[in-house]
């Protein structure tokens, strides 16, 4: 499953970025998102760094593994899911637009479980 949506923010490229970026901010702007834990030492915007975040999905606690592969300040940063239900990546891309502010366009990309059309069934 692929899904893309943008949004223009009051704000420049670099503020932007460093809050998308920071994934213990992630409770705060990604509704299923309810807690993030980090698996390695330093910060979590560094290539290579791993947190799972724990998620309410369908009715159901879910902890996803994954690692930042992308960071590329003040233009891209992306993760990829290193296990968890079902393989995702999500990749946020920052322009900077007319009036110093940003357009911050998030790229997801997935593939859900089989037997996912009937998970709100067995929940």
């Amino acid at each position: 499953m692929h899904e893309q949506e943008s949004v223009v923010i009051n704000r420049p490229p670099q503020e932007v970025f460093d809050y998308v970026a920071n994934h213990e901010n992630l409770p705060e702007w990604s509704a299923p998102i309810f807690e993030v834990r980090k698996q390695t030492q330093g910060p979590l915007t560094e290539e290579g760094a791993r947190y799972t975040t724990v998620a309410k999905f369908f009715g159901r606690r879910v902890e996803t593994p994954f690692e930042v592969t992308v960071h590329d300040p003040p233009r891209q940063h992306t993760d990829t899911s290193r296990g968890g239900p079902f393989s995702q990546e999500y990749t946020h891309i920052f322009e900077e637009v007319q009036g110093g502010r940003t357009r911050l366009t998030g790229v997801s990309d997935g593939e859900p479980p089989r037997g996912f059309s009937s998970w709100p069934d067995r929940c």
